[in-house]
């Protein structure tokens, strides 16, 4: 079982949203939030502390068994195949029915060809319109976000020009950006959104671009091992000495709530 360590500033200040549960099972942990009660809000760390633009913490706040872990974040509206990427990723299984509540908290180690090993985070985050300033707060500790849309779905494709604006305005300018169409099950069959037109987007914002499928795993892998090497390339140093001033993340076996298609 891996520990999972987040620096207090990556909690915040705010005492409204808090961390609800986290669970631990092999590299995996999930997390969701819920509204604090009033009468302990102040003893409590929130989620919801947007920093002032320019003013972003430094990154590597995570720590995972003791080395520092990078962190991903998955952004995206609601229901295009967010957390059916994740559970592809880390448990190498594929859910249909699944949406996040709050924020789903996933780590695995990723071999990158140098022979060296990075331990990478991956937040999933609730796409709805609700949970969209609890997103916002994580842009900045990211080395790498991705963007998802469903490549049968043209509205979730419109809305990265929206998602990305909040990544250019909260991420680390140095952040690493990837733009995935998800749901990508046909291979090659014609879909809503073009390759061509996904790969001018993610140029134009100077982010990677990937097409994947959960069902079947298609470049799932291979999509956050371009992240990873991308973001050695930054700077980050997976053999550096972790953080000195952090936080463990209480855990529980409880499951998080989740609610219809993912």
């Amino acid at each position: 079982m891996e520990d999972l360590v987040i620096d207090e500033e990556d909690i915040g200040d705010d005492p409204e949203p808090l961390f609800q549960k986290a669970a631990h099972e092999g590299a995996g942990a999930a997390m969701v939030a819920k509204e604090a009660d009033k009468e302990t809000a102040g003893e409590t760390k929130s989620l919801e502390a947007p920093a002032a633009p320019g003013n972003a913490p430094e990154q590597a706040s995570q720590v995972i068994d003791g080395k520092p872990a990078a962190k991903a974040v998955l952004v995206g509206d609601s229901g295009v195949g967010k957390t059916s990427l994740l559970l592809r990723f880390s448990r190498a299984e594929f859910v249909t029915s699944k949406a996040t509540i709050g924020v789903d908290l996933q780590a695995q180690t990723l071999s990158l060809p140098d022979g060296k090993s990075i331990k990478l985070q991956v937040w999933d985050t609730a796409g709805a319109e609700q949970f969209q300033s609890l997103t916002s707060s994580y842009f900045r500790r990211a080395h790498a976000v991705v963007l998802v849309y469903d490549v049968n779905n043209r509205n979730s494709f419109s809305s990265l020009g929206r998602w990305m604006m909040e990544v250019d305005r909260l991420a680390p300018a140095e952040v690493v950006k990837m733009v995935v169409g998800a749901k990508d099950d046909s291979h090659g069959g014609e879909t809503a959104v073009s390759s061509e037109e996904a790969a001018a987007f993610a140029s134009k914002h100077g982010a990677l671009c990937e097409r994947c499928s959960a069902q079947d795993g298609t470049n799932v892998q291979d999509m956050f091992k371009r992240c990873a090497v991308k973001i050695v390339r930054n700077g980050f140093d997976p053999d550096g000495k972790p953080p000195k001033a952090a936080v463990s993340l209480a855990t529980s076996t409880t499951a998080p709530k989740r609610s219809k298609c993912c």
